[in-house]
């Protein structure tokens, strides 16, 4: 057998079917059904890492297809389905989400696009499972570990790790982690300053899900969409992928990611606030040390005019002819504009000496809101709910 990454390809359609061929069979061990049902027979057999799926079959579905590889076959780790569909509307993007699927082509398409998106797919894939392998030990440790604390002592760890974050990656991996104790599998979106998308394994998110979050946002705090939920707050959302399905397990999540979203929008701004602050200190402190510079060349070029003018005035006195009031007079000019001219210069070392004192307190500033952070790990036991 060919040692290219297999890809199914499945389509009633003889003429998309060639031409997925066609434009795929160069860097793909391409594998052609017509029939869903074909194709799940094969699939343990040769193992594909991408699947490209009609959503209209004339024996089963795309959707069911979806349903019965993952429940009998395989899970969504094994394998990325990208589904091509005529259908345009978001449930049906929905649909296929929550049925697994890692990404949505629309016809009529752009060749390039399908053969971008199935490569990208690949390379996920085959990353995506040597990750996981690689993982497998060092995460029955992390799991083994985080159950032996308590729920509750797991959200104050999460906010006293949150608080000592300096970035949003660093915010995602204490977030993971939390949501690994509590065994859910999640992704989530910082909107600030753009928007960026973390999964806990560290695979790149899919396209569809990207959609999905777009779709959802604006559904309030806690949504439930069949087996998933968002949590929404105005610049940070995430996706659990396996709430738990008992009343009671479910109400405890809801109230800790209640309040873990809104340690993580407090955190965001804190960060866009400090990332602001900082660069409006070292642009400051960058125009203060021109603002200096220019201060300096401008006295040093006002000086040696301002001489050169008194000596050749005073040497030009008798040549010119002058009376001694027009001397006195002359004499008075220069020595009033000299006077403005310091003067000027005064002004100018004031607004440098204010800059400075700017500088600090936004310094200041700056360092109080750290050590404030900081200050959570040593407080005591918080209420939360």
């Amino acid at each position: 057998m060919s040692s290219k990454d297999v890809v199914f390809l499945i389509e009633d359609d003889k003429q998309y079917l060639d031409m997925y061929q066609q434009i795929l069979d160069s860097e793909f061990n391409t594998v052609a059904f017509t029939s869903a049902k074909d194709a799940l027979k094969k699939f343990k057999e040769l193992a594909p890492k991408t699947i490209l799926l009609d959503l209209n079959l004339p024996d089963i579905n795309g959707i069911e297809f979806c349903e019965i590889l993952f429940s009998e076959y395989c899970t969504n780790t094994d394998v990325d389905i990208i589904i091509v569909s005529g259908e345009t509307d978001p449930l049906s993007k929905l649909t296929a989400f929550e049925a697994g699927v890692a990404d949505y082509l629309t016809k009529p398409f752009d060749l390039q696009e399908l053969v971008f998106k199935v490569k990208s797919s690949v390379q996920r894939k085959v990353k995506e499972q040597k990750l996981i392998c690689d993982a497998a030990e060092s995460q029955q440790l992390i799991y083994t570990t985080m159950e032996q604390a308590s729920q509750y002592s797991q959200v104050m760890s999460f906010f006293k790790n949150l608080s000592k974050c300096k970035d949003i990656e660093d915010a995602s991996k204490v977030f993971f982690e939390s949501m690994q104790y509590f065994g859910l599998n999640t992704s989530i979106k910082f909107k600030l300053p753009q928007d960026t998308y973390f999964r806990s394994d560290g695979i790149e998110i899919s396209p569809i899900e990207i959609d999905v979050y777009a779709l959802l946002e604006p559904k309030g705090r806690l949504y439930m969409f069949t087996n998933r939920m968002i949590v929404n707050d105005e610049h940070v959302s995430f996706i659990i992928k396996n709430p738990p399905k008992d009343e009671h397990s479910l109400g405890q999540i809801r109230d800790y990611t209640a309040a873990m979203i809104e340690g993580l929008e407090a955190k965001i701004l804190e960060l866009h606030s400090q990332d602001g602050m900082g660069k409006a200190i070292l642009e400051l402190a960058e125009n203060i040390g021109e603002l200096k510079l220019g201060v300096g060349q401008h006295n040093k070029i006002i000086n040696s005019v301002m001489t050169n003018v008194m000596l050749e005035i005073a040497g030009s006195y008798h040549s010119l002819e002058m009376t001694e009031p027009q001397e006195l007079f002359l004499n008075k000019l220069i020595e009033a504009a000299t006077e403005e001219l310091s003067n000027a210069e005064e002004i100018l070392v004031e607004i440098m000496n204010r800059l400075e004192g700017l500088k600090l307190q936004m310094e200041k500033v700056q360092d109080a809101s750290v050590h404030k952070g900081l200050e959570i790990e040593d407080s005591g036991d918080v209420e939360l709910f």
